[in-house]
């Protein structure tokens, strides 16, 4: 009598383990986004779209155009993995969204842009100073506030 031996894993057989992880996998590495004028309130079609791999010096992947409803998707491997940025290029300005491991959808805002100075207002700056060995690593911090209405994107 020949004995048939089964593989497994945890306790429980190869290819029950694979049919629970392959729905898994066949996802991975894929996110789908909308960008929407944050300005008008409408889907932001024809914006290019650009998929930055953080680690190694923020290099981009991948990059597309959104569809008539402002939607993109992108599939990577390094999705899901490590951590993303996504950049949408609207009108010269650069608009982003962090893509951390096990975000599959991401909605983001594109602004149109005023030259007005007053959209824009920094309530509070800070200044420090951190020693360094024998250099001293001087460092500036500060918040900006935006109360345009409707919303726009101030950018000389």
């Amino acid at each position: 009598m020949r004995r048939v031996r089964t593989l497994r894993i945890l306790g429980c057989p190869v290819a029950l383990v694979m049919a629970l992880l392959l729905p898994g996998l066949a996802e991975a590495g894929t996110l789908h986004g909308t960008v929407k004028n944050g300005t008008t309130g409408k889907p932001a079609a024809g914006i290019e779209v650009i998929l930055i791999q953080l680690q190694g010096g923020m290099q981009p992947v991948a990059n597309t155009k959104t569809d008539a409803q402002g939607k993109f998707t992108f599939d990577n491997p390094g999705l899901g993995v490590s951590p993303m940025l996504v950049r949408a290029v609207y009108n010269g300005i650069n608009f982003h969204e962090p893509a951390p491991p096990g975000k599959k959808d991401i909605d983001m805002s594109v602004f149109e842009p005023s030259q007005d100075a007053k959209t824009i207002a920094i309530p509070s700056r800070v200044v420090f100073f951190q020693p360094n060995g024998n250099t001293l690593i001087v460092g500036e911090e500060y918040s900006v506030e935006n109360n345009s209405a409707p919303p726009k994107a101030y950018f000389k």
